[in-house]
């Protein structure tokens, strides 16, 4: 019966959740899991909404910066820079009070950052998505590419293509 499929299910999820927490470190899980969450606006993954936010890569955001982005993860619409920043500003905050609490910052830093704006680009600044015939075939190919060599769903394989700061050259 129905109720039988959906217990045998969630045994076969644990089960996969087991042998995956016994083949990587809580450190490799969330870093896994950081490169394809969804923080808003089609980005997938950290590297991708630290262009799509502030212009630069991830390894250069500031504690602010960062605290940002990873306060969108709980609700990438509720806590979106662009439709509200109001939201997104007390986001931040609680992120950056839990750094300073955990002593990953210090309290200068906290009070400057709490007191101050959250910096994004504008959404003006963003790049348009109307491509030409060229483009939309490579992009075609390489998303057949991802799902073919990768495994890749068509989801996923459309979400690293747009979202996840991957980077085609082409003539």
């Amino acid at each position: 019966n129905e109720r039988d499929k959906t217990a045998i299910r969630k045994v076969k999820e644990m089960m996969r959740a087991v042998a995956f927490e016994k083949q990587f470190t809580k450190d490799e899980i969330l870093t896994m899991y950081l490169n394809i969450a969804y923080f808003g606006n089609n980005c997938y993954g950290i590297e991708a909404s630290s262009k799509m936010y502030f212009g630069k890569p991830a390894i250069d955001l500031s504690a602010k910066e960062a605290a940002m982005i990873i306060g969108i993860t709980q609700a990438p619409t509720r806590y979106d820079p662009f439709r509200n920043p109001e939201n997104c500003t007390q986001k931040r905050n609680l992120v950056l009070s839990k750094m300073y609490e955990h002593e990953m910052i210090e309290k200068e830093e906290y009070n400057q950052s709490i007191d101050s704006p959250l910096g994004t680009k504008t959404r003006s600044t963003l790049n348009s998505s109307i491509y030409n015939y060229f483009v939309d075939q490579v992009i075609s190919d390489v998303i057949n590419d991802l799902q073919t060599q990768k495994g890749y769903s068509q989801t996923f394989a459309s979400q690293q293509v747009f979202g996840a700061g991957l980077k085609i050259y082409t003539t």
